[in-house]
């Protein structure tokens, strides 16, 4: 991360801290920028609600807490069916970080991420941005792209 991501990575740790109701310190803030400064934003703000969707965390995960979770999320290949692998929406969050660096070289896409389900199939993922407009990204196409 750069020092033109703080505004971006205040958000998404904001939204972490909030997410375990724990306030957004000084010396909280410099800890997680500095552990994760090796990261794009995009990836840390990935990261950011894959903690919160895992939910495995009894209270806010520590900077080596989140590396873990960070190196475990980072799957060779995306395959929903593997039983010790990550999660499906774990592996959409990596997916649509990738993309979102990839196509827009930006790092206004800090904002939550919602979840489309089909029953209880998690078929993609909404990025939505602050124009208003909707990035989406499917399980499908994640598949494809693994595939190819």
């Amino acid at each position: 991360m750069q020092e033109s991501d703080a505004k971006t990575f205040e958000r998404a740790l904001s939204r972490l801290s909030a997410g375990f109701n724990v306030p957004v310190t000084d010396a909280r803030r410099e800890a997680y920028w500095r552990a994760f400064r090796k990261l794009t934003v995009l990836e840390f703000a990935g990261l950011v609600d894959t903690a919160l969707v895992e939910s495995t965390f009894a209270s806010m995960p520590t900077v080596g807490a989140l590396r873990e979770l960070h190196h475990k999320v980072q799957p060779e290949t995306v395959s929903p069916t593997a039983n010790n692998g990550p999660s499906i929406q774990v592996q959409l969050c990596a997916y649509a970080a990738r993309r979102l660096s990839h196509l827009h070289q930006t790092t206004a896409y800090s904002l939550p991420w919602n979840y489309v389900y089909r029953g209880a199939e998690c078929i993609g993922l909404v990025v939505e941005r602050e124009d208003g407009t909707r990035l989406k990204f499917s399980v499908a196409d994640m598949q494809g792209e693994a595939a190819a």
